[in-house]
């Protein structure tokens, strides 16, 4: 039994040897929730330090024989003997937690997003046409929320006197949000997450996925909060632009798809009914390479709004 000096939550937990064989261990180590907390732990100190072996005989083995069928109360005499380990494991030392990047990862992902800033595709998301009115943008808004709203929600919290309702959808496109939200009665906000964004290709792991969820439902409630006390911003125009940056990693990494870039400018309105209006967002790589193709100068190409580069390619009247 120890504490690992630096954390990680792959290694730690406990491998269980039954007469001298392997039963449970890493990847899918044993974590027994009265030392590290909810079913197979959280991501706390605890969870990220506290390690050992458990060699047993003689205990019985569970069908598919890779878990202990624990008899008696073997976790309580567990977690007397651990105390002392659980404590310093969850001892927070002072500029020494292991959750946080070091040095070498926070340089790495500031060139990172240095070279997204510096980018082609955020200054095309930049060169953003006139959104469309606020009426069509909060009716297809209120459409996508309320379509999927029919199914069981994902998540429910209640939150002092408001309900909040989350909707993890699979079904929706990749042209669509990144989250979505709509009040259908007071004190009762629905939040649809959309798992089809292409920025998801940018979130490795479960704890990506659980940020990403907490973005959208953060973001979801923040805006609905600042709306309620400021009633000065417009949310889906907000999400709109942001909705488009998130997408620049994937765009820069696809230039050597321009099939599924040109799936990237996306048709805000949904249904013909709405007006029919659509917006072209962004010019892609791809279609940069149609243009010079077609004898347009760099030059010309840069000095293009979205739309005339798409009307000029045929994509748009």
């Amino acid at each position: 039994m120890g504490v690992l000096e630096t954390g990680s939550r792959a290694l730690a937990g406990f491998s269980i040897f039954q007469n001298r064989r392997l039963i449970r261990g890493y990847p899918d180590s044993w974590r027994p929730t009265i030392l590290y907390g909810q079913d197979q732990g959280s991501n706390n100190l605890v969870n990220q330090r506290l390690v050992g072996e458990i060699h047993l005989e003689n205990f019985e083995v569970s069908h598919t024989k890779d878990d202990i069928i624990w008899d008696g109360d073997e976790e309580g005499q567990l977690y007397q003997t651990c105390a002392e380990y659980r404590r310093v494991a969850s001892d927070r030392r002072k500029g020494q937690d292991s959750r946080r990047p070091n040095a070498i990862q926070l340089r790495t992902a500031i060139n990172q997003v240095q070279s997204e800033l510096d980018s082609n595709e955020m200054v095309d998301v930049l060169n953003l046409t006139e959104p469309p009115p606020a009426t069509v943008l909060d009716q297809s808004v209120k459409d996508l929320v309320e379509g999927e709203a029919r199914r069981e929600p994902t998540i429910i919290a209640t939150l002092g006197n408001m309900a909040i309702k989350v909707f993890v959808s699979d079904d929706l496109s990749e042209r669509d949000f990144y989250f979505a939200y709509e009040l259908p009665r007071d004190n009762e906000l629905h939040v649809l997450v959309n798992m089809a964004h292409p920025y998801l290709t940018q979130v490795p792991g479960s704890d990506g996925l659980a940020n990403y969820l907490r973005q959208c439902i953060f973001d979801a409630i923040a805006e609905h909060k600042t709306h309620i006390q400021r009633g000065t911003i417009h949310s889906n125009t907000v999400r709109l632009w942001k909705d488009q940056l998130l997408r620049i990693p994937l765009l820069i990494q696809d230039d050597d798809t321009p099939d599924d870039a040109d799936e990237i400018a996306l048709e805000l309105v949904r249904d013909e009914e709405h007006a029919g209006v659509s917006v072209s967002l962004m010019v892609t790589r791809a279609q940069r390479a149609t243009l010079r193709e077609r004898g347009y100068t760099d030059e010309q190409i840069r000095d293009m709004r979205p739309e005339d580069a798409h009307r000029a390619l045929g994509l748009i009247d």
